[in-house]
């Protein structure tokens, strides 16, 4: 089965050989890598445009204008002819078997539909430590996306190409919209397996889910937009119930966030950032949330912004002196 790899690539000089060269080292060897720059302004096209010569295993995708991530990984799905599809993150790596081990898992059962990957995070340190996929595989494809709400199984997968097809990127935001196209997929799926092939995650301190900023927002648009595909795709009620939950608790785990570091913060990204958490309150169908969630100190479903703030305030005073 051939395996068309998705790299979309933004000024990744630094580690990017890495990442390719990790490809050329597979066992299996009936891949294609699509890399997608996305307006770099370091030397990454160069290099790409260095393997390409080398092996024409290797395409080169180059954008005229930066658009993020999501719409890189589709741009590149548009060239792709394999019969599976999996993502790799420029500053990210295989180990040698990956591929083998994902293909293994597809050929031998006929309803996998999408195949974990082993995550394995490392630091600059030298620390490593695997991400949690706590369940008992194979999965039912409802089950897998429950699971995956609170990532008690990772977004690190293989897929096949036509569940791809389908459901593209989501493109809505420009950080953390992918999540939801992680969801999608398994909810799509029959089955959802685990391999034994294992991707590297490099921990990376300048990421946008490391760096205190608006951008961290995006996580709450992308949550809106995925509550509103469930609706659209007529997702059965304990689904939506526990997506609403979900979008709950992220308001005000960024509310909480935003509020702790204000200082860091300039005047007006602090206003725009309330101002977007007060429209996302007022998006929230609290009569889907349960009662041990909505009666819960802290967490309560409160019938006013003003009580919501007040609620929070309280909290984080409560919190600090303890």
């Amino acid at each position: 089965m051939k395996v068309s790899i998705l790299i979309a690539i933004y000024n990744a000089e630094k580690y990017l050989r890495e990442c390719l060269d990790s490809l050329l080292r597979q066992t299996h060897t009936d891949w294609e890598a699509v890399c997608v720059d996305d307006c770099s302004t370091d030397s990454s096209p160069d290099i790409v445009r260095q393997y390409v010569e080398g092996d024409s295993r290797f395409k080169l995708i180059q954008h005229t204008v930066n658009q993020g991530q999501a719409k890189a990984r589709n741009t590149g799905i548009g060239i792709c002819d394999g019969d599976l599809v999996c993502f790799l993150d420029s500053d990210d790596y295989f180990l040698p078997s990956t591929l083998s081990e994902c293909v293994s898992v597809f050929e031998s059962h006929d309803d996998a539909d999408c195949v974990l990957m082993r995550c394995v995070k490392f630091y600059e340190n030298g620390e490593k430590e695997e991400l949690r996929a706590e369940a008992d595989f194979p999965i039912k494809g409802g089950k897998a996306f429950e699971l995956s709400l609170d990532w008690t199984i990772h977004g690190i997968y293989m897929t096949r190409m036509s569940i791809q097809r389908q459901i593209p990127y989501d493109d809505t935001c420009r950080s953390f919209s992918d999540d939801n196209t992680t969801r999608l997929h398994y909810l799509a799926s029959r089955g959802v397996y685990m391999s034994k092939g294992v991707y590297m995650y490099r921990h990376n301190n300048e990421s946008v889910s490391n760096v205190i900023s608006t951008r961290r927002l995006d996580f709450l648009l992308a949550n809106e937009h995925m509550q509103h595909l469930l609706e659209d795709m007529g997702a059965e009620t304990h689904l939506l119930r526990l997506h609403e939950r979900v979008r709950w608790l992220n308001l005000i785990g960024c509310y909480r966030l935003v509020c702790a570091n204000k200082d860091r913060l300039s005047s007006d990204d602090y206003t725009q950032s309330m101002v977007l958490m007060k429209r996302i309150w007022t998006t929230i169908d609290t009569s889907l949330i349960s009662p041990s969630t909505r009666l819960k100190p802290g967490y309560a479903t409160l019938p006013t912004w003003t009580l919501f703030r007040l609620q929070q305030w309280l909290y984080l005073l409560f919190k600090h002196t303890r």
